[in-house]
This record gives C-alpha cells, structure tokens and sequence, in this order.
C-alpha cells in the first residue's frame, strides 16, 4: 500500500468514540443493578427514602388508592398515612397521600386500578422504563451524527435519582420525558411540540407551571389560556361536589413545615439545616428563605427577559434550575426532572464544566457513608461538615449551573447590548407609527 493509499483508507476509516462506548456500557451495567435491585433492594442503603421507606411503591399507592377512592364513590383526597374513611377502604399496604390534582384520581389512578395493587406497579415500573428507551430514541436522532451520541445516551442510564424514582413509584419522570419533548422540539424547530408538551407536564405535575415567564417570553399565550382552562374544567366540578377535597388539596401549599432531613435536597433544605446549626432563634427562618427563593426567581426572570438572541434551551435549564433552588420541598426523587435539561445541556455545549457538574450529579448522595442504621433522625448525629456534604452533593452543583447559565446571559448582555425589552419596544413603536 502505497502512502497516498493509507492516509485514504485512514480518512475513510469511521471515527469510534471509545470514551461514548465505555461510558455506555457502564452505564448498561449500572442500569441492570437498578433493575436488579428494585426486587431484592440491594442498592437501598445508598438512599434514604429508600432505607427508610416501608416498602415498594409508597408514593405509588397514594395514587392508587386515590382512584380506588374514586371508583367507589369517596373523595379522592383521602388523609396523608391514615384513610380517613377507615382502614377497611383501604386497598394498598401504605400511603403517604394524594397531592395532584384531581383529574389526576379520575382518570390515571382509576386506569392503575385494573390491577391489583402490587401488579400495578410492576406494570408502571415497565411503562416507566418504555419512557426511558423514548428518551435515549430520542437522544439518538439528536445526536447520531454528532460522532458521540454513545456519551450522551449513557447519561440516562447512569443517573442514580431514577432508582429512587422506580422505588416509591413516583411520577416525576414522566414530567422529565416531557421536559426532554420540549427541548427537542426548540432543536428542530417544533413550537406545537413544545407547547403540548408544556401543558401536557403543568396538568401533569404543577410544577413545571413555574416556567411560565419562558412561555411569556416565547409569546405562548394561548398555551397558557389553554392550561389554565384545561385546569379550570377538570378541577372545578370535581371540588364543587367534593369540598373537602379542595380543602385537603389547598393545604398542601401552606405547609409551615420546612424539611431539611438527607431526603430533601434543595436550597430551603440547605438553608434551614444551616440555620438551625448555628442559631437556636428559627423565628426569621421562613422569611430569609422566602425571600432567597423571590430572589432566585426574580433573577431568572431578569435574565429570561434580557437578550434578544437568548438560548432557549439555556433559559430551559435555566427554569428547571430555579425550580430546586426556589422551591420549599424539593426530594431526592425530583433531581429525574433535572436529567433531560443536563442532557440538553451537554448536547448544546458539550464543556467540561457541564459535563463535571452532570456527572457529579449522577452519583448518589453520600448517605451511606453517613447512616446511622437504626435511627430514624441519622443527620442528628452528623457534625456540621458531614451535614453540609450531604447536601451541596446535589444543590451544589445546581447552584453552579445556575450561576453559569445567568453568568452567560449577563456577559452576553454586556458585550452585544441587544436587549430583548429594546427590540420589542422598537417594533411595539414601529407598529404604532403604521
């Protein structure tokens, strides 16, 4: 082979990406002990809500019973733990109570009852995982021809929360699906996509309903209207013949309890452990961290509305983000909604400060270095450095992506000085001078 010849035949040659294959197939492997363990529970020592939880399926069986309610003419929202009809209507081994809307009980939680409880949730465990081979679909006809699609897929399946999610049978990925949906839709240019994926994920779960200043931003008004009417005719009859319902449902928003144990990991959990560790004086407490969280959501909104040529897959993350820096109750199983925004993340930018930050996330929690076996309270027997550990392995690289990502729209602000107020102030003007 002459020389010409070989650097032909080396050009042609495919390139292999040996760093997207390793990862892949440690995180096949990874993948296959979730499954493995979620019968035998040997992965459960490495999370509390699963070390602590009485069994499969606890956040589950809320939503089952919720629809066993339904179905028998009692109210959906039945009591948190205890049923307040008497333990005779209740059909599953526990609960920890029903917190969703209520089209939530009369339409999925009544569809889950046809089956048995503990069948049911094998099946929504394999409905689940169907949703995580769509995601890496699409994951792969995103980046196919990027040459590393291997490095991105094998984030999905080295993501520690998503066991935690399979465990208490929570419904969180399914919001990160849709999440994902939204911003493959801003890639290939999609805008219907998106918006029935937003409003799919705010009836869904209310959460994602904090991301409403990018719709505003996008001009989504009529997705919006559409939300809040969906929300409107599916909610208001039902609590109109179930008033306590309504009652029950509101008072999950007003809780004065803050939870800062190893399960929560978001900033009001960050800042009223370290509160408490260095005053015995809470009264301040709940207000410092109301108005950190205005804050936080106030400078995302800033940010939202800064520039005209703002990513809006970056003001995607950007909102998911300010969701577990801003939000009271913040669990370990809801980190799966940040996953799709990380994998955007790396798709849109690829460095090695997102690529760090996502696979520090990827790792469990330190609690199994922590745990105190036996006691209910273990983060009562930390010291303050054990404490803060514990914590900032999830918050803290959220903090840092936050920062970034507003970082990034502030300089942009400052070097290019095309503001998005400006530019639609000018085109409000042009119109009006027509």
């Amino acid at each position: 082979m002459t020389r010409d010849e070989h650097v032909t035949s080396t050009a042609a040659r495919p390139h292999i990406d040996r760093i997207g294959i390793l990862l892949l197939l440690v995180g096949l492997a990874v993948h296959w002990l979730v499954l493995f363990s979620l019968p035998t529970g040997k992965l459960n020592p490495l999370f509390h809500d699963a070390a602590r939880s009485p069994g499969h399926g606890l956040d589950f069986y809320s939503i089952y019973q919720s629809g066993h309610n339904v179905l028998n003419k009692m109210s959906a929202y039945y009591g948190v733990r205890e049923h307040r009809y008497g333990s005779q209507h209740q059909v599953v081994p526990y609960f920890s109570g029903f917190r969703y809307l209520p089209v939530y009980a009369y339409t999925y939680g009544v569809f889950l009852n046809v089956l048995p409880p503990q069948q049911s949730y094998w099946m929504w465990i394999v409905m689940v995982e169907g949703l995580l081979i769509a995601c890496i679909a699409l994951t792969f006809r995103l980046t196919r021809h990027s040459g590393k699609p291997y490095r991105y897929i094998a984030i999905w399946l080295l993501y520690s929360p998503y066991y935690i999610e399979l465990y208490i049978g929570q419904q969180s990925f399914v919001t990160a699906l849709l999440i994902f949906i939204m911003g493959w839709a801003v890639i290939r240019g999609r805008p219907g996509a998106f918006n029935v994926s937003y409003a799919a994920s705010a009836v869904w779960k209310l959460n994602t309903l904090l991301f409403a200043p990018l719709l505003v931003r996008l001009k989504r008004f009529s997705t919006l209207a559409a939300i809040a009417a969906i929300m409107i005719l599916t909610s208001v009859p039902y609590f109109v013949i179930d008033p306590t319902g309504f009652t029950e449902f509101v008072s999950y928003f007003g809780h004065k309890f803050i939870a800062d144990g190893p399960n929560s990991h978001g900033l009001w959990a960050f800042g009223a452990m370290l509160w408490k560790r260095l005053s015995s004086d809470t009264t301040h407490l709940r207000l410092t961290l109301q108005l950190a969280s205005l804050t936080i959501i106030g400078l995302s909104i800033i940010v939202t509305f800064l520039n005209r040529a703002a990513d809006t897959i970056d003001l995607l993350a950007l909102w998911v983000l300010t969701y577990f820096l801003s939000y009271q109750y913040v669990w370990e199983h809801h980190y799966v909604m940040l996953l799709p925004v990380l994998v955007l993340l790396l798709i849109r930018h690829g460095n090695w400060f997102s690529w760090t930050l996502t696979l520090l996330l990827c790792l469990p929690t330190p609690f199994v270095l922590l745990d105190v076996p036996g006691m209910n309270f273990p983060q009562e027997h930390w010291s303050l450095a054990e404490a803060v550990w514990l914590h900032l392995s999830k918050l803290g690289p959220c903090i840092a992506l936050w920062l970034w990502l507003v970082g990034r729209e502030l300089v942009r602000a400052v070097t290019n000085r095309d503001l998005w107020l400006v530019a639609e102030w000018r085109q409000f003007r042009l119109k009006e001078s027509r």
